[in-house]
């Protein structure tokens, strides 16, 4: 799932536009909670991360190396394969 911070401020409009239809011509769906999500892409800019939602993408998730430019963090959280099965 593809989570945008609650308080982004990375990018124009026509910016998000141009890269999503040429990155992602099928379409890319947004959410604004990660649910039970194995795998999020949390997109936070240089301003103050929201962190209520920040909590909520981290919650049982390993966070990994981010990318993009400055000013705009695109980072993967993942969570284990099964986080609820017991192991005998």
């Amino acid at each position: 799932v593809f989570v945008l911070d609650a308080n982004n401020q990375c990018g124009r409009p026509e910016e998000w536009d141009y890269y999503l239809h040429t990155y992602f011509p099928t379409g890319l769906t947004f959410a604004n909670h990660p649910g039970t999500a194995r795998r999020v892409w949390h997109v936070v800019s240089h301003v103050t991360p929201n962190a209520a939602q920040q909590r909520e993408v981290a919650a049982g998730r390993i966070s990994q190396q981010f990318i993009g430019p400055p000013g705009c963090q695109f980072r993967l959280y993942e969570a284990p394969p099964r986080p609820h099965r017991r192991l005998i």
